[in-house]
């Protein structure tokens, strides 16, 4: 049936007297291109009072409501004035737009072709429909559109934004990069450009950068809470979990009623050991949203971290009655001794198998059910678990943009074995503090590091700090800009005053301080501490250094087999694992021969063998007098958020040592031989 005709109508309306539609309608266009909404929604529906056929203002009421989130009257707009005006190409576009944005990509593909058919030349239509394809995962079509519309319209920021996106999904960082500069030089001060810039910077491993953009970002728009809430999930992903916690607060603050900043700020908190502030958060979480799963996990890991493992296993049964299928939650439940129970392990066999969750998903999924058929003992089938969780997790790790290069990590130790020599140190022998509070427990993760730390910060004298990232920080970004010059960290330390050395010291010295104002030693258990230890001798040459030793072929297992809470993107890969160690290994022989300060070597397999004698000779080391309470560090108050939480609440035991043996089939080819005697003179 043919569409009647409405008449359209002669007698002014109130307010606009004498002005036909179309006249109305222009006066709407330059209220909506001025950003008023509304008054351009009021103008819209005046000049439909005087026609109702004015397919324009029909399109652009369309275009209003799909702005505000109004979808459906959106679609109803559009369909109409595309009804009045078929070979219009900016009202089909439009509809593609706002169906893209419901979830139906589908049919959006079918209005920007049809928009293109109509125009071939519509720039801004090979753009839509490149952002509708990239939405689809159809990169390379999605790639072509956007090359398309530079083409047709070279500069134009919005292409080179959604360029930038593109190539970001292709895996392409550093292309990613010139499409988002260049957007952001056309067009400066974006928000949303700089935060997807941000992102690329990051995954092209330019992290400094990244940050700096961030930061822009949020000055530019310091009243949104959301881009407070991913600038703050940026600062946890590079493990500045302070300034992480601060940004998420002030989420919080722009945004009351939104508890998932309340708990990402816990998040933060308990990532950065501050254990009573991240309770006291979640607990707030909790007492606005009493069933929050996020915030019942993060008070159980809490707990955990203090010895409390029974509350901690009731908060996470209580958090997988509200989400059954939480895989954050397996994760974490599967650290706790006999967390997995047999119908857990099904379900999580069913959740690693299901496509339609993520990598990251896969991986905790994978890795907590390796870890109950481990200590079910079926050895076989649990190292082909961890192999496919370890696939999912590097798989996750490298779209954040996180991969590991061992001629990259190679090129980081052999910076250190050029710079730092016994002149090097003898020219600057008066370069940093004279305290003997800092004590430095180092080695690979899972070497025993956490259980030296227990044992030693059970007497009295004694704090245990945890894993501070302090010598990092220090060493990568504070001198580097306190002496100036383009030289990066180590080679900058050639230009290291004595007043640089005194101050980073300072710093140092104050942040243990107020965790232990009273300590006579505080413990720093950054494992990876060891490839700073040219820097540790330069500013506190009576700093007591202990080497945590255990047979490599455990270390590398149990790396294999953990689902660190840090980014390690070396742990995924046996022979990545196996390049970390032997670096590892070259460079604590290195600073064996060249450091002006000694190390004590801590056998692993020694110390569960001989507890006593190993624990007198540690804390002989630290130069203090023997405390009976370091023989029952199991019974220490103290947090503990490492991956060995749960080992050391218990007494010693040697269950851990030849644990490789079950599996080696696979590690035994590694030819990682157990360290060789050092000679402790």
């Amino acid at each position: 049936m043919a569409r009647k005709k409405r008449r359209k109508r002669t007698k002014p309306i109130p307010g606009h007297s004498g002005d036909t539609a179309g006249a109305i309608f222009q006066d709407g266009l330059q209220h909506h291109q001025a950003g008023r909404l509304v008054d351009a929604a009021g103008r819209y529906h005046a000049a439909l009072a005087i026609d109702a056929d004015h397919a324009d203002s029909h399109h652009l009421l369309g275009v209003i409501a799909m702005q505000s989130g109004e979808f459906a009257e959106a679609v109803t707009r559009l369909e109409t004035a595309i009804g009045l005006k078929d070979q219009a190409p900016a009202y089909h576009d439009h509809l593609g737009l706002t169906l893209r944005q419901m979830g139906r990509g589908a049919e959006a593909l079918s209005h920007h072709r049809r928009a293109l058919e109509l125009d071939p030349k519509f720039a801004a239509g090979h753009n839509n429909l490149a952002g509708t394809l990239l939405g689809l995962g159809q990169l390379d079509e999605a790639e072509a559109s956007a090359r398309q519309a530079l083409t047709l319209s070279p500069g134009d920021p919005e292409v080179l934004l959604n360029m930038g996106q593109i190539l970001l999904a292709e895996g392409r960082a550093s292309g990613a990069v010139d499409a988002l500069e260049a957007a952001d030089r056309v067009r400066p001060g974006s928000p949303q450009t700089l935060v997807q810039l941000a992102t690329a910077l990051q995954r092209a491993g330019r992290r400094p950068d990244a940050e700096t953009q961030f930061r822009r970002a949020v000055d530019l728009a310091p009243e949104n809470a959301q881009l407070w809430s991913q600038y703050g999930g940026f600062l946890l992903s590079i493990e500045k979990f302070a300034e992480s916690a601060e940004a998420f607060a002030e989420a919080a603050r722009l945004n009351p009623d939104d508890t998932s900043q309340v708990v990402n700020r816990g998040i933060s908190l308990w990532r950065g050991g501050k254990l009573d502030d991240a309770e006291a958060a979640f607990d707030a979480g909790l007492a606005r949203a009493p069933g929050d799963v996020a915030a019942l996990l993060g008070k159980a890991a809490v707990i955990s971290a203090t010895g409390d493992n029974d509350g901690a296993y009731a908060l996470y049964r209580q958090a997988l009655d509200a989400d059954p299928d939480n895989l954050d939650v397996y994760n974490n439940l599967s650290t706790e001794v006999n967390g997995i129970s047999d119908a857990d392990a099904e379900r999580l066999a069913g959740l690693l198998g299901d496509r339609n969750l993520s990598d990251d998903d896969r991986a905790k999924a994978g890795f907590a059910l390796g870890a109950y058929l481990r200590r079910c003992g079926h050895h076989e089938t649990a190292f082909e678990i961890y192999a496919t969780a370890n696939e999912f997790r590097a798989a996750s790790l490298s779209a954040a943009g996180n991969q590991f290069d061992p001629e990259i990590h190679s090129t980081h130790i052999n910076a250190r074995t050029r710079l730092f020599s016994p002149d090097f140190f003898a020219a600057r022998r008066h370069m940093g503090a004279d305290d003997q509070t800092p004590v430095f427990v180092i080695g690979m993760p899972r070497s025993g590091t956490t259980l030296v730390e227990q044992i030693l910060a059970s007497h009295a004298r004694v704090h245990g700090a945890g894993e501070r990232r302090d010598m990092a920080e220090i060493g990568i970004e504070r001198l580097p800009a306190m002496i100036g010059g383009t030289l990066p960290y180590p080679e900058c330390l050639k230009q290291i005053t004595p007043q640089h050395g005194q101050t980073a010291a300072a710093q140092y010295l104050d942040a243990l301080r107020v965790q232990a104002p009273k300590a006579a030693r505080v413990i720093d258990k950054m494992p990876f501490n060891f490839t700073h230890l040219g820097l540790i001798a330069l500013l506190f040459p009576k700093a007591r250094i202990i080497h945590c030793r255990r047979d490599m072929r455990d270390v590398a297992l149990s790396c294999y087999f953990t689902n660190f809470a840090d980014n390690h993107p070396w742990s995924t890969r046996l022979p990545d694992i196996v390049h970390f160690i032997k670096a590892y290994r070259r460079l604590m022989a290195f600073w064996r021969r060249v450091l002006p300060i000694s190390i004590l070597e801590v056998d692993y397999e020694h110390l569960v063998e001989n507890q006593e004698a190993e624990s007198r000779r540690m804390i002989d080391y630290l130069g203090l007098k023997w405390d009976p309470a370091c023989l029952n560090f199991h019974q220490t108050e103290r947090p503990v958020s490492t991956a060995a939480r749960a080992q050391v609440r218990r007494p010693m035991y040697t269950s851990s040592v030849g644990r490789w043996r079950a599996y080696e089939k696979w590690i035994g080819a590694l030819n990682l031989e157990p360290d060789a005697p050092v000679d402790p003179d």
